[in-house]
């Protein structure tokens, strides 16, 4: 962490909040059962969306806005920035700012790399214009050796106030996340935690009609 310390890690512990995140999405069929899911809790989440699914699907991001959550960049085809040209990867960061822009007219100001991957100059580049979202909690819901249950303990064992989890509502990894969520759930709230969104303050959310 401290060879990064202008990206967030952890949030205040202060009100025993502990924030969700979801990457890769959105999915059908599985980002609209996950927003099921957290409705059902009055969880509040994170979404770091690619923006090639974003302009796929825009109405599941309009869901996640209207039901309270919080959205974020994730590249447009989800690069690895310690493989990609800095020139290259910013690019494909603004392309997925005109995905959001179509999709709820206008960008997060959150952005978390795809792999935590961001090379020096992209990442010092970024911060000028989002805040940079990592996490301290990752059960790894896309090792092939983690199973649901795995993956909801490992959650449970590490979680702490401040805490900001991230877990994939993404094709390839979706279905296991949604087994092991309920659980995750139940025992955040049987914790007292409050599962709460990311703030992103600048964000204008498109006006509900």
């Amino acid at each position: 962490m401290q060879l990064y310390p202008r990206r967030i890690w952890r949030m205040p512990a202060a009100g025993r909040k502990v924030y969700l995140t979801f990457d890769d999405g959105p999915t059908p069929g599985v980002t609209d059962r996950l927003l099921d899911q957290l409705a059902g809790y009055g969880a509040k989440a994170t979404f770091f969306c690619v923006g090639a699914r974003v302009a796929r699907f825009p109405g599941l991001v309009r869901r996640q806005l209207a039901e309270g959550h919080t959205i974020g960049n994730h590249t447009q085809h989800h690069r690895n920035g310690w493989q990609t040209p800095t020139a290259d990867y910013l690019d494909d960061v603004w392309q997925a700012d005109e995905a959001f822009r179509a999709a709820v007219g206008d960008h997060p100001r959150l952005f978390r790399p795809p792999y935590g991957k961001a090379g020096r100059r992209s990442a010092r580049a970024l911060a000028r214009h989002y805040r940079l979202v990592m996490w301290d909690v990752m059960p790894g819901d896309f090792y092939p050796d983690h199973d649901a249950p795995k993956v909801a303990q490992l959650v449970c064992r590490y979680v702490q106030p401040g805490s900001v989890v991230v877990l994939h509502d993404s094709p390839k990894y979706g279905a296991k996340m949604l087994d092991a969520l309920p659980e995750i759930l139940a025992y955040l709230r049987q914790q007292g935690f409050e599962m709460a969104a990311l703030p992103d303050a600048d964000f204008k959310a498109p006006r509900q009609t």
